[in-house]
């Protein structure tokens, strides 16, 4: 009795596990089922975002190649690794945010004024790190200092040193690189003839544009003023004596441009209009009553000392600037960008080949289906005139087989004018043994129609090929095979 209280009371709880087993299964089942979704939308998901990624990284490798190709076009390829050269725009990319683009457009630039190869790359970086500190494009940047360096460029003064000074220029002056850059070619050549050194030149154009005036019309008037210099007129030599001062190319070369400012000003002292006689035109006029005053004298030399201090301005800017988030997110791109254009490189050459094998099976297939629809024409045509003759044909064998067919009976009622066919009434049957020939030509057990109410007389032929062509040829055989028919029915040969 206890064993079998024992064993209902392991079934109880069997049963009582197996319902809960029953729901965790359950669970587990629907839990599994949502697994196998997620999982096969996450490697939707993956392909889709791998195969997205190979087509941007061909994209990438595509129009950064067409970038460098153009910047091939400036040099000597046979000496000139155009790889070893991307490899270096792609590698200053990860390091100074600005989009890759950019830095090969500058590439090209930075080749087109001239620049040696040993030195190309110093300067594109330099001018990207320009750019974003002194607010301006890469474009803009690269113009502006090689610029600087065609004109200013020596011993004393690199890409990196030429870079500083244009920028201490806008951190001194109210201006930007974008705003430098398109004056600043026009005067640079002529100031340097001269004797005035790039310091005195930015110096003297920061001073200006903080009287409101843009960087371009300030070295306009900086142009103007130094071309006064060089051909003085005769008021402007009449004007130098009164002052005491010395108006010519060998003050300005010996004394500077802030040098010469200084003595007149000194010299001048209020007296405007020796001044304005001094430098004749009102843009020359504008740029010294500036220059001269009492607070434009003294900016000049602060910015002038500053110009000619060690500070490096450009790379402290270009830090802070580039610690922005917006300079961050760019520094990201490009570095995902080096990655998908290396990618798309590696990409290329397969994806070219592949391209190649389709083409030749595309016209492969072109050539296949040029030579099938000139068939088919030809064979449409073919059969074109085989339908006609066919038509021809049936038409000649009706006609025929009716002239025969009318030619045996007389009429297309039938037999009317078989002569050894007897003429019983309808529905009478030729007397004598089924099947047994009789006088009559007929067979006994035959039911005979009569010849008014026939409705034609039916010949079987067995032809045994098939005559196309020759009509003489089918009526003969018609003819034999009727003459056949009716010897075999023994009815004697027609």
């Amino acid at each position: 009795m206890a064993i079998t209280e024992k064993v209902t009371v392991k079934l109880i709880g069997k049963d009582q596990l197996s319902s809960v087993f029953s729901k965790t299964g359950k669970q587990m089942d629907g839990f599994r089922e949502k697994l196998n979704k997620m999982g096969k939308m996450a490697t939707i998901a993956a392909g889709a975002f791998v195969v997205g990624f190979g087509v941007k990284s061909v994209q990438a490798a595509v129009k950064f190649e067409k970038s460098m190709a153009n910047v091939s076009t400036l040099v000597d390829t046979s000496t000139e690794s155009m790889e070893a050269m991307g490899d270096k725009v792609k590698d200053i990319s990860k390091r100074v945010p600005v989009d890759i683009e950019e830095l090969t457009t500058a590439l090209y630039d930075v080749r087109s004024a001239g620049i040696s190869a040993a030195d190309a790359m110093e300067v594109l970086e330099t001018s990207g790190k320009l750019a974003v500190a002194g607010l301006g494009t890469t474009q803009e940047a690269t113009n502006l200092l090689t610029s600087a360096i065609n004109v200013y460029g020596d011993e004393t003064h690199n890409a990196d040193q030429l870079a500083n000074i244009l920028f201490k220029t806008v951190k001194a002056g109210k201006t930007t690189i974008a705003e430098l850059s398109t004056g600043f070619g026009k005067v640079a050549a002529i100031a340097k003839e001269t004797g005035i050194s790039i310091e005195d030149l930015s110096a003297a154009t920061a001073i200006l544009t903080t009287g409101g005036i843009k960087a371009a019309e300030a070295q306009t008037s900086l142009k103007a003023m130094i071309a006064n210099v060089l051909q003085p007129s005769s008021k402007a030599t009449q004007a130098a004596y009164d002052l005491g001062i010395q108006f010519d190319l060998g003050a300005l070369q010996a004394k500077g441009l802030s040098g010469m400012l200084k003595e007149i000003a000194e010299n001048a002292g209020d007296d405007k209009q020796k001044l304005a006689d001094l430098f004749g035109s009102v843009e020359a006029a504008n740029a010294i009553f500036a220059l001269t005053s009492e607070e434009g004298g003294a900016a000049l030399n602060k910015t002038l000392a500053d110009m000619n201090s060690e500070t490096d301005d450009l790379t402290i800017a270009f830090n802070k600037v580039s610690e922005s988030t917006e300079k961050q997110y760019q520094l990201f791109k490009n570095n995902l960008n080096v990655v998908m254009t290396e990618l798309g490189t590696k990409i290329l050459p397969v994806l070219i080949t592949a391209m190649n094998f389709v083409l030749k099976g595309i016209e492969a297939w072109k050539i296949a289906w040029d030579d099938l629809t000139d068939s088919l024409a030809w064979l449409m045509t073919k059969l074109e005139k085989v339908s006609e003759w066919n038509n021809k044909a049936s038409n000649a064998t009706s006609n025929f087989v009716g002239s025969v067919t009318g030619a045996l009976t007389g009429s297309s009622r039938g037999e009317s004018n078989i002569p050894f066919l007897p003429f019983f009434q309808e529905g009478g049957v030729v007397p004598g043994s089924p099947g047994q020939a009789v006088p009559i030509m007929a067979h006994g057990g035959e039911t005979v129609i009569p010849s008014d109410k026939s409705a034609g007389s039916v010949f079987n032929f067995n032809f045994q090929g098939a005559f196309i062509g020759d009509k003489e040829a089918f009526k003969n055989e018609v003819i034999s095979l009727i003459a056949r028919q009716a010897e075999l029915s023994n009815l004697g040969a027609l």
